[in-house]
């Protein structure tokens, strides 16, 4: 299923985009740092959830359909372009993770039956990579564009093993059709998150120990390249940490925590930068209570969440110049009225920012095209 929505021939999308020209030639760009794409009214679904965005603007995410299932979507900003994914089976749900710069996406698969790992080309699901001898399900999180793919798979006894696997896609020769379980012990569980494009990838290792009266998590976040894993440590004065993305220069992203006196609960979580030599902190927002850094651009800029009191989300943009703002601060005060974004999830070294808002009360896709290059979209083609 296909839609060519075109942004300036739907009367609901006119006025801002005239603001938006407006703004990028005559230097008036305030608070409205960003105009905003509603993916989700696009696919005229209640509820979706935006996952990645690539370097020429492609996004994938996942929504609901009208029989309750859910299914990938891909949009093409440049073209203004939306198409529905197939599903894998007619048993089986998808939900894509990531994309590359080749279009290629990762996901996983949702059955009643578990979940598995599979990429998605030029219309064709693979299923992931072999499993580790005894896995019972597993996901695909991210993958590069030399085609290295990560993620976690399930094991006996419900622990899970990372897994970093080099494999030609649908469509290649196979080339070094090598795969390596990333998990340390039988007793620590390990899922990878994200991967850049020297191979190396970044995740979490967790152990559940028994103490008395209770249990007691451990978390730490991991790197793992050619050498093995190495445990990158936490922030000064945190005692766990878990890392989700990585960045071509080796920079990570990811949140530094205390755990609560039940041995589970989450304190003083904060966003982190860990560029191997120096930990730094990116604080949280005025009203909230901790941050989770999600993804980290080439340009050293950090998107996320930080947490209420309430435990509501709201989406943060970190940059070394303004340090971490509100995302909904960077929208029109008629976005603004409509919009409250709560979880940023991705960004390309564009600006581009993709994730999952409220609007009109219900969980929607959003794509953030910055102001400032709004002359390279296609708002402006016609």
């Amino acid at each position: 299923m296909v839609h060519g929505w075109n942004m300036l021939r739907g009367s609901r999308f006119h006025l801002p985009v005239v603001a938006l020209v407006f703004a990028a030639f005559c230097g008036t760009a305030g608070a409205d740092d960003y105009a905003i794409i509603n993916l989700s009214s696009l696919l005229e679904s209640p509820e979706g959830r935006a996952s990645s965005v690539n370097a020429s603007g492609v996004v994938v995410g996942d929504y609901r359909t009208g029989d309750g299932r859910r299914a990938g979507f891909i949009y093409h900003s440049q073209t203004d372009t939306l198409v529905t994914l197939p599903q894998p089976s007619a048993n089986e749900d998808f939900v894509p993770n990531d994309i590359n710069d080749s279009g290629t996406i990762v996901g996983r698969g949702i059955s009643k039956d578990g979940t598995s790992g599979y990429i998605y080309r030029n219309g064709i699901y693979l299923h992931a990579p072999d499993s580790p001898k005894g896995a019972s399900g597993g996901m695909l999180k991210a993958l590069n564009n030399s085609g290295v793919v990560v993620g976690a798979w399930s094991l006996a006894g419900q622990d899970r093993a990372g897994t970093l696997s080099v494999r030609g896609l649908v469509g290649q020769p196979v080339a070094h059709p090598v795969q390596r379980s990333l998990q340390n012990n039988a007793q620590q569980e390990l899922w990878m998150e994200d991967v850049n494009e020297s191979g190396i990838a970044v995740g979490t290792s967790s152990v559940i120990r028994f103490s008395y009266p209770g249990f007691m998590m451990e978390c730490r976040a991991m790197r793992a390249d050619d050498a093995g894993i190495q445990d990158i440590g936490t922030l000064p004065g945190k005692t766990w940490s878990m890392a989700t993305s990585i960045n071509d220069a080796g920079k990570i992203t990811g949140s530094a925590f205390n755990t609560g006196s039940d041995g589970f609960s989450v304190q003083d979580c904060e966003a982190f930068i860990f560029d191997g030599a120096n930990r730094l902190g990116l604080g949280r927002l005025s009203q909230t209570k901790g941050s989770t850094g999600t993804h980290i651009s080439n340009n050293d800029a950090v998107v996320g969440y930080c947490g209420t009191e309430e435990g509501a989300h709201i989406a943060f943009l970190y940059t070394p110049r303004e340090g971490m703002r509100d995302l909904n601060n960077l929208l029109s005060d008629a976005d603004r009225e409509q919009w409250h974004l709560t979880d940023a999830n991705s960004i390309n070294d564009k600006g581009q920012i993709v994730g999952t808002g409220t609007f009109a009360g219900m969980p929607q896709a959003f794509l953030l095209n910055p102001i400032s290059n709004v002359t390279e979209w296609s708002l402006l083609a016609e």
